[in-house]
């Protein structure tokens, strides 16, 4: 299993949460684990950065930071003590870092569901098409 890397900018996204207190932490967890189900609506990253004193620009970079993380632990696989020692190295509290390897947990299989659903599947007639296509140009 290869650990999981961030991004210096996903990195520097998830810092606004670094900063708030666990409750804060896991409304975002919920609002990057609702993303797999739905679409998060904007006026809720205005209403969050309201209370935050932000922009919602930096409330919504956030949420996606959480949902890139979310995303690649589940492609990796990685282990629930992986996860909670990379937040700690980020700069999370243990009391943090315990909601995002929680909210992980949580939506796991979730996660896993998304990105089947969203993969380009390799034996499409479309992707093969296509391979044959890119071939030839790159033949001539």
């Amino acid at each position: 299993m290869a650990p999981v890397t961030l991004p210096e900018d996903l990195q520097a996204n998830l810092s606004l949460l670094m900063t708030q207190d666990t409750p804060v932490v896991k409304e975002f967890c919920r609002l990057a684990t609702q993303y797999f189900r739905q679409e998060v609506k904007p006026k809720v990253f205005g209403s969050a950065a309201t209370k935050l004193g932000v922009q919602p620009s930096q409330v919504e970079d956030a949420v996606q930071a959480l949902v890139f993380l979310l995303i690649r632990c589940a492609q990796v696989s990685t282990t629930t003590s992986e996860l909670h020692s990379l937040s700690t190295s980020l700069g999370f509290t243990e009391d943090a870092a315990q909601v995002l390897t929680d909210a992980y947990t949580g939506s796991e299989a979730e996660v896993k569901e998304y990105l089947k659903t969203q993969a380009v599947k390799v034996t499409s007639p479309y992707y093969t098409l296509l391979h044959m296509v890119t071939d030839k140009n790159i033949k001539t």
